[in-house]
């Protein structure tokens, strides 16, 4: 639990312009963002090749298991990600979709040459 506050914190607080704010839409797999509006949305953005992000990712899942109304959905930013493998390897239920590097920046409002973190 702490270490799921610590990555909304952190996105927060590297984020550029007012927060909160209204989510740009984004596609994660074949579901759209928008899909859950009126939903608490746990979104977190990953490299499936970093050890903190596959720790996160099994946190993730077992915050959607004990919390049933909390969507989780995460979003792979890492160049030839492969999210199905990904989400087979740590038993993921939840959506696990792509995004290139600069579609990951716009969605959080992090300025081109910014530290892009992860998780």
């Amino acid at each position: 639990m702490k270490i799921a506050l610590f990555l909304a914190c952190s996105f927060a607080l590297s984020a550029q312009g007012p927060v909160p704010r209204p989510a740009p839409e984004l596609k994660i797999g074949a579901q759209m963002l928008s899909s859950w509006r009126g939903h608490v949305v746990l979104l977190g953005f990953i490299s499936t090749q970093c050890p903190h992000c596959q720790r996160a990712s099994v946190v993730f899942e077992q915050l959607s298991r004990e919390f049933p109304k909390l969507q989780v959905a995460e979003v792979a930013f890492n160049e030839g990600a492969d999210t199905a493998a990904f989400s087979r390897r740590f038993s993921l239920s939840f959506p696990v979709g792509t995004s290139t590097d600069d579609q990951a920046r716009d969605f959080l409002g992090i300025a081109r040459g910014g530290r892009l973190g992860a998780p």
